[in-house]
This record gives C-alpha cells, sequence and structure tokens, in this order.
C-alpha cells in the first residue's frame, strides 16, 4: 500500500518564511524605536497591536508558501511560519550576541508560543491560499 506523499517544495517554504521574518523584524524594530522614544505606559499600549502584526506575519508566510507550493496548505504554512519565526530568533540571538545581553528570563514560555503561534497562524494562511487557488481554479473552469 505505498501512498503518493507531495514533497515539501523547499523554495515556496522559504519565501514565505521569509516574507514572514521580513513582518517581524519590522515589528522588531518598531518596539525598539518605541522603547526608545516613548514612555512605558504608551509602549505597553502598543504591544498588543504589535503582537497582531505578529500573527499577521505567520499568516502571510503560510499563505505565501502555499500559494507558491500549490498543494499541501497544512504542512506548507507550517513549516513556513515556522521557519519565519527562526529566522527572526537566529537573528535576535545575533544581535543578544553582539551586545552581550543575555536572554530574558522567561523566554522559553514566549518562545514555545511563538512556535505554536507561529505554526497555527502559518496554517491558517495556507487553508486561505489554498481555498482562493480553489475558487481561481472554478472561475477558470466555468
Amino acid at each position: 500500500m505505498s501512498e503518493h506523499v507531495p514533497r515539501v517544495v523547499t523554495p515556496a517554504v522559504a519565501r514565505g518564511a521569509l516574507r514572514g521574518a521580513a513582518f517581524i523584524l519590522v515589528v522588531s524594530l518598531t518596539d525598539l524605536l518605541l522603547g526608545s522614544t516613548t514612555d512605558d505606559d504608551t509602549r505597553d499600549g502598543w504591544q498588543p497591536v504589535l503582537f497582531l502584526v505578529v500573527l499577521l506575519a505567520y499568516f502571510s508566510a503560510g499563505r505565501r508558501a502555499t500559494r507558491q507550493a500549490g498543494h499541501d496548505p497544512m504542512r506548507h504554512g507550517a513549516l513556513a511560519g515556522l521557519a519565519a519565526f527562526a529566522i527572526w530568533f537566529a537573528l535576535r540571538l545575533i544581535v543578544l550576541a553582539v551586545t552581550r545581553d543575555p536572554l530574558a528570563d522567561g523566554a522559553g514560555p514566549a518562545i514555545f508560543g511563538h512556535l505554536l503561534f507561529g505554526a497555527t497562524f502559518g496554517m491558517i494562511g495556507g487553508l486561505f491560499a489554498a481555498r482562493e487557488q480553489s475558487r481561481e481554479a472554478g472561475l477558470h473552469e466555468a
């Protein structure tokens, strides 16, 4: 009972991950600017908005990867969302090493949360892309 399992389209996952990481990088820079130019109360007010943009980044990564791959939206979406976080986190670790700042205490649960959100919102983005593609295919057939 040999079942054909489509391969992961690595370039599609990479493109999606880069798009998501770019979004997250912009959010990080915005957070950095807010931290240096505003007081803590104002900055804290922006944190939920910035978090929503990070979720949008994971969604966008999954959507882009699935649009490029053309199949298997859950797999490509989850991989792109996870890879977007991994790219951003690697850059963050490099910055921390250069500035000799330690990783914040309690970072473990935050990292786990971002892995979970990255996979979940990446899959949701992938499902949206698959739905868009099926609609487009239906329009072309009609």
